[in-house]
């Protein structure tokens, strides 16, 4: 959308049985890194196109950003991506940080359409916690925006 590019055709993709992938590239080409905007993004895009409201709803933009992309870039569905007994890492919301998210009837589809950094509360990588409580549990902040703002 950045560079007016037009819309990638997903579901007749997805149709035709090609894999599909979504991801959030780097600073360069992507203003904020955050993969619940490009799953937002992604499916209002498609809805927009088709004007159907049904479509790709949050599992199947969750397949598309996990499993999808993985698919892409050659990983083994059945031990990488969202299935049991995969390896992963884990990022908990709570939902109140953000009034916008209330009141909670599905989190998947709120997770889809209201969440953000801003509902972060805890993200494991590896089993430890690199971010508690919504900071960064390895960085002070000061440290943070030190860096950011040069």
């Amino acid at each position: 959308m950045r560079l007016g590019s037009g819309i990638a055709p997903v579901i007749a993709m997805r149709e035709a049985g090609l894999r599909v992938g979504l991801g959030v590239d780097g600073a360069a080409s992507n203003d904020t890194q955050d993969i619940l905007e490009a799953m937002r993004i992604g499916a209002y895009l498609q809805r927009a196109a088709h004007r159907r409201a049904d479509l790709l709803g949050f599992a199947e933009m969750l397949a598309i950003a996990a499993g999808g992309a993985g698919e892409v870039l050659g990983l083994d569905s059945r031990t990488d991506g969202v299935v049991a007994g995969a390896r992963s890492d884990l990022v908990l919301h709570r939902f109140e940080r953000d009034y916008a998210c209330l009141p909670v009837r599905d989190p998947g589809a709120t997770l889809l359409t209201c969440a953000s950094s801003r509902t972060v509360d805890t993200v494991l990588v590896a089993g430890e916690a690199v971010v508690r409580d919504g900071r960064s549990a390895r960085l002070s902040e000061a440290f943070l925006v030190d860096v950011l703002s040069q």
